[in-house]
């Protein structure tokens, strides 16, 4: 009984106790949560929080707009949070400096130069199907008299970041109040917390990649432990690796990659220090006198494609045919299907590849980069593949480059876009030995290359360069415009109606080397230099085209080769896919130079050998390496 009782006092003082503390548990909770309600309501009063909120949220929303804008053609990221992770700490990190800067100012011209390299990058990526760098800056003024060309690509889509940032500009003005301390404990914490996110990021991006150093390290050393946590703790390690792959390898498809796993800010930051890479890598190289490095497969391979490198006495042999060669600006091989209205767009065209001798391939992929009009010309001339980053016209211009136009007793250039694509530069080293440029139309394009034709020295060598077709295809002031479908599209109905202008000036060309005899043996090369229609707006054009039944349908774009030779005994079709590389071999096969010590990256279409073929991507490794070692002026004296 006794021990009943003891029993029972012991537990009614524990049941006081436990609500001694359960009420002091109370307290402390209620008084937290006084204090956190007084903080609050302080902070509702901070302009600097609440700037800091409106503004992070306001890059956030720019940056998402710029996700779904661009329609990228590899996978999502991993995860859900690995979408939005990059996007909320790179927000954070440009907002935190509200904390530390008075007046609240300096955030709208930064939120406009958000927009600007936002809607910068969406007309860029629809134009060219690559985001702006540092090499594309660099090539702006080759845009000179061009840009106009971008306004086709504009939709009123890109005015939404602008709209917000005019809403943003009104609440500035509205609560702007410049603040009498700077908040250095709120700057630090989120810069904090902006690294541990991007810590968290780069973990789950480059976990192969640390695991892969970590299980091949021998030893434990001050370089291995770096080589094991940079991917972790270096922000711009992307940057870093693609430079190093870049200049070892020749490899280059990162750009893409990093905006689709982090956000077009961090690729701002990321791509100048890309460059920063690249340059200290070209410096080092020749400050070494150290050439990019050749595998030996890439030097067996290139052996290959080179005969008898010492001895070029075969470069004082004439060619069997004069050669004009046509650059057909945007040409696209659909233009040729037959469809509602196809009849009007290009006759003189359709009637030549109708005739005898002639190789008409209505699907060659389109090889050229970054260098549009200038990497078409090079990869015609030379048989060499562009570089993936910037243009090699640009960049290598003063290379030394084989090209068959050497052969030829004169050769002059037709340029009616001077100061584009550094024709001066190049032309010289592609063995061309006058240019002539001139301000006008593709009618006197072909007047000015008839006329050079008819006072050359034969076998003379003519290259003309169409502008017509350009975007964005003014086509106002051409007469005689072809009767085109109602319900197509009006972009593409000023793309064909420039097509058909500059097919009727073909035209004179066309009958002139039919039927003179001055004329009569040469072999007429038309080749569009790059496609212009790029994957957002063949999404465009989709409707139309299934309806149409035209292969724009598929997503799917090609540029035509046709090739007028006496050389050639009948008429040849090739329906199946070839490249814009295996131009370069097929003419020499036709002008009878095939034995030329270059043999290029492509393969001569009028071969049944294909044996010996090149992938793409190792034809772009080797000519990589061809141009950035300078190749030719180096190892074929």
């Amino acid at each position: 009984m006794k021990a009943f009782q003891t029993s029972t006092r012991n537990f009614s003082r524990n049941k006081r106790d436990l609500k001694n503390i359960f009420d002091q548990l109370m307290v402390n909770i209620i008084d937290a949560i006084t204090r956190i309600q007084k903080k609050w309501s302080s902070l509702k009063h901070d302009s600097s929080f609440i700037f800091f909120i409106v503004f992070a949220a306001l890059i956030f929303v720019k940056l998402f707009y710029f996700q779904f804008s661009i329609e990228f053609p590899s996978t999502r990221p991993p995860s859900i949070s690995l979408f939005f992770l990059p996007k909320i700490a790179i927000s954070l990190f440009v907002s935190s400096f509200i904390f530390v800067v008075k007046k609240k100012w300096w955030t709208i011209p930064a939120t406009l130069m958000i927009d600007i390299w936002i809607i910068g990058n969406i007309i860029y990526y629809r134009a060219s199907g690559f985001f702006i760098n540092i090499d594309a800056l660099q090539m702006v003024d080759n845009m000179q008299g061009f840009w106009d060309s971008i306004l086709i690509y504009f939709s009123w889509g890109e005015v939404v970041p602008l709209f917000t940032t005019l809403f943003y500009i009104l609440f500035v003005i509205k609560f702007n109040k410049p603040e009498i301390n700077r908040r250095w404990l709120f700057f630090f914490f989120t810069i904090f917390l902006c690294i541990c996110m991007r810590i968290f990021i780069n973990y789950f991006q480059h976990a192969l990649i640390v695991k892969d150093y970590w299980i091949r390290k021998e030893k434990t050393n001050v370089e291995s432990v770096w080589n094991t946590i940079r991917p972790i703790i270096d922000p711009q390690y992307d940057a870093y690796y693609a430079a190093r792959l870049y200049f070892n390898h020749g490899i280059l498809d990162w750009d893409k990659k990093y905006i689709l796993q982090n956000t077009i800010v961090d690729y701002l930051f990321a791509d100048l220090s890309f460059f920063m890479y690249k340059k200290y890598y070209t410096n080092r190289l020749k400050n070494l006198k150290h050439d990019v490095s050749i595998s030996n497969s890439d030097k067996k391979i290139i052996n290959n494609l080179v005969s008898n490198p010492l001895n070029q006495s075969d470069s004082s042999s004439l060619p069997k045919t004069n050669l004009i060669v046509i650059l057909f600006e945007s040409l696209e091989g659909w233009i040729f299907e037959h469809y509602d209205g196809s009849e009007y767009i290009a006759p003189n065209l359709k009637k030549l590849i109708a005739k005898e001798n002639i190789l008409f391939v209505p699907q060659l992929k389109s090889q050229a980069l970054q260098g549009n009009s200038g990497d078409g010309q090079m990869i015609v001339l030379t048989g060499i593949l562009p570089l993936k980053v910037g243009a090699a016209c640009r960049l290598y211009g003063n290379n030394k480059y084989p090209n068959y136009v050497h052969f030829f007793k004169s050769s002059i250039t037709i340029n009616p876009a001077p100061g584009a694509w550094n024709q001066r530069v190049v032309n010289p080293n592609y063995g061309i030995k006058q240019l002539m440029e001139l301000h006008g139309n593709d009618e006197q394009m072909i007047d000015s290359l008839i006329a050079q034709g008819n006072n050359a020295e034969y076998p003379f060598f003519l290259l003309g360069i169409t502008t017509a077709s350009h975007s964005p295809f003014n086509c106002e002031n051409i007469i005689n415009k072809p009767d085109l479908p109602k319900d197509m599209p009006a972009t593409l109905q000023n793309y064909l109606t420039c097509v058909n202008y500059t097919d009727r000036a073909l035209g004179k060309l066309i009958s002139l080397i039919e039927t003179d005899p001055k004329w009569t043996n040469t072999t007429l090369v038309i080749v569009g230099d790059h496609t212009v229609f790029k994957e957002q707006m063949l999404d465009k054009f989709f409707n139309y085209a299934q309806k149409a039944d035209i292969s724009l349908k598929t997503k799917r774009n090609y540029i035509p080769l046709i090739i007028y030779s006496p050389k050639i005994t009948s008429k040849i079709l090739k329906k199946d896919i070839h490249y814009q590389s295996d131009i370069y071999p097929t003419i020499l096969n036709l002008i009878g130079e095939k034995d030329y010590y270059w043999k290029g990256v492509g393969h001569d279409i009028l071969s049944e050998d294909d044996s010996n073929r090149l992938s793409e991507e190792t034809g772009y490794r080797i000519s990589d390496i061809i141009i950035r070692n300078n190749y030719f002026e180096k190892y074929q004296k």
